[in-house]
Protein backbone atom coordinates (compact mmCIF):
# COMPACT_ATOMS: atom_id res chain seq x y z
CA UNK A 1 0.00 0.00 0.00
CA UNK A 2 1.50 3.35 -1.03
CA UNK A 3 2.06 6.23 1.35
CA UNK A 4 -0.35 9.17 1.34
CA UNK A 5 1.27 11.63 3.74
CA UNK A 6 4.15 11.94 6.14
CA UNK A 7 3.59 13.53 9.52
CA UNK A 8 5.59 16.57 8.38
CA UNK A 9 3.52 16.89 5.22
CA UNK A 10 0.28 16.84 7.21
CA UNK A 11 1.48 19.66 9.44
CA UNK A 12 2.60 21.69 6.41
CA UNK A 13 -0.60 21.13 4.39
CA UNK A 14 -2.81 22.10 7.32
CA UNK A 15 -0.49 24.94 8.39
CA UNK A 16 -1.13 24.17 12.03
CA UNK A 17 0.54 23.38 15.31
CA UNK A 18 0.89 19.85 16.60
CA UNK A 19 1.38 18.04 19.88
CA UNK A 20 3.99 15.32 19.93
CA UNK A 21 6.48 14.49 17.22
CA UNK A 22 6.30 11.28 15.22
CA UNK A 23 8.32 10.60 12.09
CA UNK A 24 6.05 8.29 10.13
CA UNK A 25 3.84 7.90 7.06
CA UNK A 26 0.18 6.98 6.66
CA UNK A 27 -1.37 5.07 3.78
CA UNK A 28 -5.02 5.80 4.53
CA UNK A 29 -7.33 8.32 6.17
CA UNK A 30 -10.23 7.14 8.35
CA UNK A 31 -13.16 8.94 9.98
CA UNK A 32 -14.34 5.87 11.91
CA UNK A 33 -12.06 5.16 14.87
CA UNK A 34 -12.88 1.43 14.62
CA UNK A 35 -11.11 1.32 11.25
CA UNK A 36 -7.92 2.93 12.55
CA UNK A 37 -4.56 1.17 12.67
CA UNK A 38 -0.86 1.97 12.52
CA UNK A 39 -1.08 3.02 8.87
CA UNK A 40 -3.91 5.52 9.26
CA UNK A 41 -4.56 9.17 9.97
CA UNK A 42 -7.70 9.57 12.09
CA UNK A 43 -9.90 12.56 11.23
CA UNK A 44 -12.56 13.06 13.94
CA UNK A 45 -15.69 14.76 12.63
CA UNK A 46 -18.45 16.40 14.62
CA UNK A 47 -21.79 14.92 13.55
CA UNK A 48 -25.44 15.22 14.42
CA UNK A 49 -25.34 12.50 17.06
CA UNK A 50 -21.75 12.33 18.28
CA UNK A 51 -18.36 14.02 18.28
CA UNK A 52 -15.52 12.09 16.66
CA UNK A 53 -13.04 13.71 19.03
CA UNK A 54 -14.46 11.50 21.78
CA UNK A 55 -13.06 8.46 19.97
CA UNK A 56 -9.47 9.60 19.46
CA UNK A 57 -8.16 7.39 22.26
CA UNK A 58 -10.04 4.44 20.75
CA UNK A 59 -8.12 4.99 17.52
CA UNK A 60 -4.85 5.20 19.45
CA UNK A 61 -5.54 1.88 21.16
CA UNK A 62 -5.79 0.28 17.71
CA UNK A 63 -2.30 1.49 16.81
CA UNK A 64 -3.08 4.84 15.19
CA UNK A 65 -0.27 7.37 15.79
CA UNK A 66 -1.47 10.41 13.84
CA UNK A 67 -4.77 12.18 14.45
CA UNK A 68 -6.41 15.54 13.99
CA UNK A 69 -8.11 17.15 16.97
CA UNK A 70 -10.59 20.01 17.06
CA UNK A 71 -9.15 23.17 18.64
CA UNK A 72 -12.04 23.64 21.07
CA UNK A 73 -11.81 20.02 22.21
CA UNK A 74 -8.04 20.24 22.59
CA UNK A 75 -8.26 23.42 24.66
CA UNK A 76 -10.49 21.60 27.13
CA UNK A 77 -8.16 18.58 27.31
CA UNK A 78 -4.62 19.95 26.92
CA UNK A 79 -2.98 17.76 29.57
CA UNK A 80 -4.75 14.67 28.24
CA UNK A 81 -3.36 15.09 24.74
CA UNK A 82 0.16 15.73 25.98
CA UNK A 83 -0.11 12.49 27.93
CA UNK A 84 -1.51 10.67 24.88
CA UNK A 85 1.43 11.88 22.78
CA UNK A 86 3.82 10.17 25.21
CA UNK A 87 1.81 7.06 26.14
CA UNK A 88 0.92 6.20 22.53
CA UNK A 89 3.93 7.78 20.80
CA UNK A 90 1.40 9.83 18.84
CA UNK A 91 1.13 13.22 17.17
CA UNK A 92 -1.98 15.43 17.06
CA UNK A 93 -2.69 18.22 14.58
CA UNK A 94 -4.93 20.94 15.97
CA UNK A 95 -7.56 22.23 13.50
CA UNK A 96 -10.52 24.60 13.56
CA UNK A 97 -12.71 22.30 11.47
CA UNK A 98 -12.09 18.61 10.85
CA UNK A 99 -14.04 18.49 7.60
CA UNK A 100 -12.27 21.50 6.12
CA UNK A 101 -8.94 19.97 7.11
CA UNK A 102 -9.95 16.78 5.32
CA UNK A 103 -10.77 18.88 2.24
CA UNK A 104 -7.31 20.45 2.28
CA UNK A 105 -5.61 17.08 2.56
CA UNK A 106 -7.70 15.67 -0.29
CA UNK A 107 -6.99 18.63 -2.56
CA UNK A 108 -3.25 18.44 -1.91
CA UNK A 109 -3.24 14.71 -2.61
CA UNK A 110 -5.17 14.82 -5.87
CA UNK A 111 -3.00 17.66 -7.20
CA UNK A 112 0.06 15.40 -6.90
CA UNK A 113 -1.02 13.37 -9.91
CA UNK A 114 -0.06 14.69 -13.32
CA UNK A 115 -2.02 13.73 -16.45
CA UNK A 116 -4.80 12.19 -14.36
CA UNK A 117 -8.28 12.43 -15.87
CA UNK A 118 -10.79 13.04 -13.09
CA UNK A 119 -14.40 11.96 -13.54
CA UNK A 120 -16.99 13.36 -11.13
CA UNK A 121 -20.42 11.74 -10.76
CA UNK A 122 -23.45 13.19 -9.01
CA UNK A 123 -27.22 12.77 -9.13
CA UNK A 124 -30.17 12.10 -6.87
CA UNK A 125 -29.74 8.34 -7.31
CA UNK A 126 -27.53 5.98 -9.27
CA UNK A 127 -24.23 7.68 -8.35
CA UNK A 128 -22.62 4.68 -6.73
CA UNK A 129 -23.77 2.17 -9.33
CA UNK A 130 -22.54 4.41 -12.16
CA UNK A 131 -19.23 4.89 -10.35
CA UNK A 132 -18.78 1.13 -9.90
CA UNK A 133 -19.64 0.41 -13.54
CA UNK A 134 -17.30 3.10 -14.84
CA UNK A 135 -14.53 2.01 -12.50
CA UNK A 136 -14.70 -1.52 -13.90
CA UNK A 137 -14.60 -0.21 -17.46
CA UNK A 138 -11.63 2.11 -16.87
CA UNK A 139 -9.64 0.22 -14.21
CA UNK A 140 -6.80 -0.52 -16.65
CA UNK A 141 -6.32 3.19 -17.34
CA UNK A 142 -5.27 6.40 -15.57
CA UNK A 143 -8.60 7.76 -14.41
CA UNK A 144 -10.00 8.77 -11.04
CA UNK A 145 -13.73 8.04 -10.77
CA UNK A 146 -15.20 10.09 -7.92
CA UNK A 147 -18.72 10.01 -6.49
CA UNK A 148 -19.88 13.45 -5.36
CA UNK A 149 -22.90 13.40 -3.08
CA UNK A 150 -24.62 16.28 -1.37
CA UNK A 151 -27.45 16.96 1.05
CA UNK A 152 -27.47 20.75 1.27
CA UNK A 153 -26.55 23.82 -0.84
CA UNK A 154 -22.87 24.48 -1.54
CA UNK A 155 -21.62 20.94 -1.05
CA UNK A 156 -21.11 20.06 -4.73
CA UNK A 157 -19.11 23.25 -5.33
CA UNK A 158 -16.91 22.43 -2.33
CA UNK A 159 -16.16 18.98 -3.75
CA UNK A 160 -15.56 20.37 -7.23
CA UNK A 161 -13.05 22.86 -5.81
CA UNK A 162 -11.15 19.90 -4.35
CA UNK A 163 -11.19 17.57 -7.35
CA UNK A 164 -11.70 19.83 -10.40
CA UNK A 165 -13.20 17.07 -12.58
CA UNK A 166 -12.49 17.02 -16.30
CA UNK A 167 -15.62 14.99 -17.01
CA UNK A 168 -18.87 15.38 -15.10
CA UNK A 169 -21.80 12.95 -15.15
CA UNK A 170 -25.21 13.79 -13.69
CA UNK A 171 -27.31 10.63 -13.40
CA UNK A 172 -30.67 12.31 -12.71
CA UNK A 173 -32.47 15.02 -10.79
CA UNK A 174 -34.89 13.65 -8.22
CA UNK A 175 -36.22 14.75 -4.87
CA UNK A 176 -33.56 13.31 -2.56
CA UNK A 177 -32.71 15.83 0.20
CA UNK A 178 -35.45 18.18 -1.02
CA UNK A 179 -35.96 19.16 2.61
CA UNK A 180 -32.78 21.26 2.30
CA UNK A 181 -33.85 22.97 -0.93
CA UNK A 182 -36.83 25.08 -1.96
CA UNK A 183 -37.79 22.79 -4.84
CA UNK A 184 -36.50 20.30 -7.39
CA UNK A 185 -35.01 23.05 -9.53
CA UNK A 186 -32.90 24.03 -6.53
CA UNK A 187 -31.53 20.49 -6.47
CA UNK A 188 -30.81 20.67 -10.22
CA UNK A 189 -29.00 23.99 -9.78
CA UNK A 190 -26.81 22.50 -7.04
CA UNK A 191 -26.03 19.40 -9.11
CA UNK A 192 -25.16 21.58 -12.09
CA UNK A 193 -22.32 23.00 -10.03
CA UNK A 194 -20.49 19.82 -10.99
CA UNK A 195 -19.57 21.72 -14.17
CA UNK A 196 -18.76 25.03 -12.45
CA UNK A 197 -14.96 24.81 -12.80
CA UNK A 198 -14.96 23.52 -16.38
CA UNK A 199 -12.66 24.74 -19.12
CA UNK A 200 -13.57 24.51 -22.80
CA UNK A 201 -11.96 21.06 -23.10
CA UNK A 202 -13.98 19.48 -20.29
CA UNK A 203 -17.05 17.30 -20.88
CA UNK A 204 -20.51 17.29 -19.32
CA UNK A 205 -22.52 14.06 -19.70
CA UNK A 206 -26.26 14.53 -19.20
CA UNK A 207 -29.16 12.06 -19.61
CA UNK A 208 -31.70 13.00 -22.27
CA UNK A 209 -34.43 11.18 -20.35
CA UNK A 210 -34.25 13.46 -17.33
CA UNK A 211 -36.79 16.29 -17.11
CA UNK A 212 -33.99 18.72 -16.23
CA UNK A 213 -31.74 17.79 -19.14
CA UNK A 214 -32.04 21.21 -20.82
CA UNK A 215 -31.63 23.06 -17.52
CA UNK A 216 -28.45 21.13 -16.71
CA UNK A 217 -27.00 22.01 -20.11
CA UNK A 218 -27.29 25.77 -19.58
CA UNK A 219 -24.09 27.77 -19.12
CA UNK A 220 -21.69 24.84 -19.35
CA UNK A 221 -18.19 25.94 -20.38
CA UNK A 222 -17.15 22.82 -22.27
CA UNK A 223 -18.52 20.06 -24.46
CA UNK A 224 -21.96 18.67 -23.68
CA UNK A 225 -22.84 15.05 -24.39
CA UNK A 226 -26.57 14.32 -24.20
CA UNK A 227 -27.01 10.57 -23.75
CA UNK A 228 -30.13 9.33 -25.57
CA UNK A 229 -32.74 7.03 -24.07
CA UNK A 230 -31.92 4.45 -26.75
CA UNK A 231 -28.28 4.81 -27.89
CA UNK A 232 -27.74 3.53 -31.43
CA UNK A 233 -24.73 1.48 -30.34
CA UNK A 234 -26.89 -0.56 -27.90
CA UNK A 235 -29.10 -3.20 -29.57
CA UNK A 236 -31.04 -6.39 -28.82
CA UNK A 237 -31.78 -5.48 -25.20
CA UNK A 238 -33.31 -8.32 -23.16
CA UNK A 239 -34.23 -8.49 -19.49
CA UNK A 240 -32.77 -11.50 -17.68
CA UNK A 241 -34.87 -10.90 -14.58
CA UNK A 242 -32.81 -11.19 -11.42
CA UNK A 243 -29.72 -11.88 -13.54
CA UNK A 244 -29.79 -8.38 -15.04
CA UNK A 245 -29.71 -7.62 -18.76
CA UNK A 246 -28.23 -8.81 -22.00
CA UNK A 247 -27.56 -6.55 -24.98
CA UNK A 248 -25.16 -5.99 -27.82
CA UNK A 249 -22.67 -3.15 -27.71
CA UNK A 250 -21.35 -2.53 -31.23
CA UNK A 251 -21.94 -6.21 -31.96
CA UNK A 252 -20.30 -7.49 -28.75
CA UNK A 253 -22.52 -9.46 -26.36
CA UNK A 254 -22.84 -7.97 -22.87
CA UNK A 255 -24.26 -9.75 -19.83
CA UNK A 256 -24.88 -6.88 -17.43
CA UNK A 257 -25.70 -8.18 -13.91
CA UNK A 258 -27.63 -5.19 -12.48
CA UNK A 259 -31.43 -5.40 -12.21
CA UNK A 260 -33.81 -2.59 -13.13
CA UNK A 261 -34.15 -0.30 -16.12
CA UNK A 262 -32.66 2.53 -14.06
CA UNK A 263 -29.39 0.59 -13.81
CA UNK A 264 -29.44 -0.05 -17.55
CA UNK A 265 -29.48 3.72 -17.99
CA UNK A 266 -26.57 4.04 -15.58
CA UNK A 267 -24.72 1.71 -17.93
CA UNK A 268 -25.56 4.00 -20.87
CA UNK A 269 -24.01 6.95 -19.03
CA UNK A 270 -20.90 4.93 -18.21
CA UNK A 271 -20.52 3.75 -21.79
CA UNK A 272 -20.89 7.31 -23.07
CA UNK A 273 -18.09 8.45 -20.76
CA UNK A 274 -15.85 5.54 -21.74
CA UNK A 275 -16.35 6.35 -25.42
CA UNK A 276 -15.22 9.93 -24.82
CA UNK A 277 -12.08 8.50 -23.20
CA UNK A 278 -11.44 6.27 -26.22
CA UNK A 279 -11.71 3.10 -24.16
CA UNK A 280 -11.81 0.09 -26.48
CA UNK A 281 -15.03 -1.81 -27.14
CA UNK A 282 -13.45 -4.92 -25.65
CA UNK A 283 -12.64 -3.13 -22.37
CA UNK A 284 -16.11 -1.60 -22.20
CA UNK A 285 -17.72 -5.02 -22.62
CA UNK A 286 -15.35 -6.60 -20.10
CA UNK A 287 -16.12 -3.92 -17.52
CA UNK A 288 -19.89 -4.12 -17.95
CA UNK A 289 -19.81 -7.89 -17.58
CA UNK A 290 -17.55 -8.17 -14.52
CA UNK A 291 -19.20 -5.48 -12.39
CA UNK A 292 -21.38 -6.62 -9.48
CA UNK A 293 -23.73 -4.76 -7.12
CA UNK A 294 -22.26 -3.66 -3.79
CA UNK A 295 -23.96 -3.62 -0.39
CA UNK A 296 -27.46 -2.20 -0.38
CA UNK A 297 -27.50 -1.26 -4.05
CA UNK A 298 -29.50 -3.89 -5.88
CA UNK A 299 -27.87 -6.96 -4.33
CA UNK A 300 -29.59 -10.25 -5.10
CA UNK A 301 -29.61 -12.58 -2.07
CA UNK A 302 -30.66 -16.20 -2.46
CA UNK A 303 -32.14 -18.42 0.23
CA UNK A 304 -35.60 -19.83 0.93
CA UNK A 305 -36.70 -16.50 -0.51
CA UNK A 306 -35.01 -14.14 -2.95
CA UNK A 307 -34.23 -10.63 -1.78
CA UNK A 308 -33.43 -7.55 -3.81
CA UNK A 309 -31.58 -5.54 -1.17
CA UNK A 310 -31.65 -1.94 -2.34
CA UNK A 311 -31.79 -0.16 0.99
CA UNK A 312 -28.72 2.07 0.96
CA UNK A 313 -30.66 5.03 -0.39
CA UNK A 314 -34.26 5.96 -1.10
CA UNK A 315 -36.18 8.96 -2.34
CA UNK A 316 -39.62 9.18 -3.97
CA UNK A 317 -38.26 8.68 -7.49
CA UNK A 318 -35.97 5.76 -6.72
CA UNK A 319 -38.70 4.19 -4.58
CA UNK A 320 -41.14 4.21 -7.50
CA UNK A 321 -38.47 2.92 -9.89
CA UNK A 322 -37.73 -0.02 -7.59
CA UNK A 323 -41.43 -0.80 -7.19
CA UNK A 324 -41.89 -0.78 -10.97
CA UNK A 325 -38.91 -3.08 -11.34
CA UNK A 326 -40.37 -5.56 -8.85
CA UNK A 327 -43.84 -5.45 -10.42
CA UNK A 328 -42.54 -6.24 -13.92
CA UNK A 329 -40.09 -8.96 -12.85
CA UNK A 330 -40.99 -12.48 -14.03
CA UNK A 331 -41.50 -14.55 -10.88
CA UNK A 332 -43.60 -17.63 -10.14
CA UNK A 333 -44.09 -16.98 -6.43
CA UNK A 334 -45.31 -14.06 -4.34
CA UNK A 335 -43.79 -10.60 -4.57
CA UNK A 336 -43.51 -8.48 -1.44
CA UNK A 337 -42.13 -4.95 -1.08
CA UNK A 338 -40.78 -4.06 2.36
CA UNK A 339 -40.43 -0.29 2.33
CA UNK A 340 -38.65 1.79 4.94
CA UNK A 341 -38.90 5.52 5.50
CA UNK A 342 -37.45 8.08 3.11
CA UNK A 343 -35.45 10.62 5.10
CA UNK A 344 -34.54 14.28 4.58
CA UNK A 345 -37.70 15.21 2.68
CA UNK A 346 -38.56 18.13 4.96
CA UNK A 347 -42.03 19.58 4.43
CA UNK A 348 -42.65 17.01 1.68
CA UNK A 349 -42.34 14.06 4.09
CA UNK A 350 -46.06 13.39 4.63
CA UNK A 351 -47.07 14.01 1.01
CA UNK A 352 -44.33 11.85 -0.47
CA UNK A 353 -44.86 8.93 1.91
CA UNK A 354 -48.58 8.98 1.17
CA UNK A 355 -47.80 8.95 -2.55
CA UNK A 356 -45.53 5.93 -2.12
CA UNK A 357 -48.18 4.08 -0.11
CA UNK A 358 -50.73 4.74 -2.87
CA UNK A 359 -48.34 3.68 -5.60
CA UNK A 360 -47.21 0.50 -3.83
CA UNK A 361 -50.77 -0.64 -3.09
CA UNK A 362 -51.75 -0.05 -6.72
CA UNK A 363 -49.05 -2.49 -7.83
CA UNK A 364 -49.08 -5.15 -5.11
CA UNK A 365 -51.76 -6.97 -3.09
CA UNK A 366 -49.74 -6.69 0.12
CA UNK A 367 -46.99 -4.31 1.25
CA UNK A 368 -44.90 -3.91 4.42
CA UNK A 369 -44.12 -0.40 5.68
CA UNK A 370 -41.47 0.34 8.29
CA UNK A 371 -40.73 3.65 10.01
CA UNK A 372 -42.68 6.41 11.71
CA UNK A 373 -42.81 8.50 8.51
CA UNK A 374 -45.30 5.99 7.08
CA UNK A 375 -47.66 6.13 10.08
CA UNK A 376 -49.96 8.92 8.92
CA UNK A 377 -49.86 7.71 5.32
CA UNK A 378 -51.13 4.26 6.30
CA UNK A 379 -54.02 5.60 8.37
CA UNK A 380 -55.96 6.56 5.26
CA UNK A 381 -56.44 2.96 4.13
CA UNK A 382 -59.42 1.14 5.56
CA UNK A 383 -58.37 -2.25 4.19
CA UNK A 384 -55.63 -2.92 6.72
CA UNK A 385 -55.34 -6.52 5.49
CA UNK A 386 -53.38 -5.22 2.51
CA UNK A 387 -50.46 -3.88 4.52
CA UNK A 388 -48.53 -4.21 7.74
CA UNK A 389 -46.92 -1.24 9.47
CA UNK A 390 -44.04 -1.44 11.94
CA UNK A 391 -41.86 0.96 13.88
CA UNK A 392 -39.77 -1.64 15.73
CA UNK A 393 -37.35 -3.96 13.93
CA UNK A 394 -37.65 -6.83 16.42
CA UNK A 395 -41.44 -6.85 16.15
CA UNK A 396 -41.21 -6.84 12.36
CA UNK A 397 -38.73 -9.72 12.38
CA UNK A 398 -40.93 -11.92 14.57
CA UNK A 399 -44.03 -11.15 12.52
CA UNK A 400 -42.63 -11.56 9.02
CA UNK A 401 -41.12 -14.97 9.77
CA UNK A 402 -44.70 -16.25 9.76
CA UNK A 403 -46.09 -13.90 7.10
CA UNK A 404 -43.79 -14.60 4.16
CA UNK A 405 -44.33 -17.81 2.22
CA UNK A 406 -41.27 -19.68 0.90
CA UNK A 407 -40.36 -18.70 -2.63
CA UNK A 408 -41.29 -15.03 -2.22
CA UNK A 409 -39.40 -12.32 -4.10
CA UNK A 410 -38.80 -9.53 -1.59
CA UNK A 411 -37.72 -5.94 -2.22
CA UNK A 412 -35.98 -4.07 0.60
CA UNK A 413 -35.99 -0.33 -0.11
CA UNK A 414 -35.32 2.48 2.37
CA UNK A 415 -33.03 5.35 3.27
CA UNK A 416 -29.72 4.34 4.82
CA UNK A 417 -30.57 5.75 8.22
CA UNK A 418 -33.46 3.30 8.57
CA UNK A 419 -31.07 0.31 8.57
CA UNK A 420 -33.65 -1.90 6.87
CA UNK A 421 -30.97 -4.48 6.09
CA UNK A 422 -31.49 -5.66 9.68
CA UNK A 423 -34.46 -7.74 8.52
CA UNK A 424 -32.43 -9.72 5.97
CA UNK A 425 -31.43 -12.83 7.93
CA UNK A 426 -34.93 -13.26 9.38
CA UNK A 427 -36.60 -13.55 5.98
CA UNK A 428 -33.89 -15.00 3.74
Amino acid sequence: MSNLFSSNQIRTILDTTSIGSVDCFVSKVVIDSREADGDSLFVPLVGEFTDGNLYIEGALKLGCRLSLVLLSYYNNNIELFHRFSVDYDAQFFVVDDGLMALHRLAKWHIERFENLTIIGITGSSGKTSTKEILFRITKEHRYAVLEMGMSSPGEIKALVDIANPHIGIITNIGTAHIGFFNNQEGIAREKRNLFSNFSKNDIAIIPEWDDYSSFLSQGVNGDIIIVPDAPEYITEIKSLGLDGWSFLYKGFEVLFPYVGEYNLKNAYLSISCARELNVSSEDIVKGLTCVSPIFGRGEILKGVNRIVRDCYNANPDSMRSSLRMLSTMDWDGDKLPILGSMLELGEQTSVEHLAVVNYALELFPRVIFYGSEFKEACKGFEDSNRYLFFTEMNVMKKTLVHEIRPGTLVLLKASRGVKLEGITESIL
